[in-house]
């Protein structure tokens, strides 16, 4: 249960980590999903992620997400 965006930030040692879901209906979500903007950071951070919640990161994803966390 990842409650917080610093633990997300311990994921970026996981160089294999390529699926990540933190909104599972059958395992009941992670209190982080639950925060403002969580797939944007996630996004950012986990470069490595080829999904995220069951659905494809792509190229343009990850360029939006790297807008609009810079912009902050």
């Amino acid at each position: 249960r990842i409650g917080c965006f610093r633990e997300v930030l311990n994921l970026r040692c996981l160089d294999r980590l390529q699926s990540l879901s933190l909104t599972d209906p059958h395992f009941g979500g992670n209190p982080v999903a639950n925060l403002c903007n969580y797939q944007t950071l996630v996004i950012f951070h986990l470069t490595q992620l080829t999904q995220l919640d069951m659905r494809g990161v792509t190229d343009k994803s990850k360029h939006m997400a790297q807008s609009i966390f810079l912009k902050k």
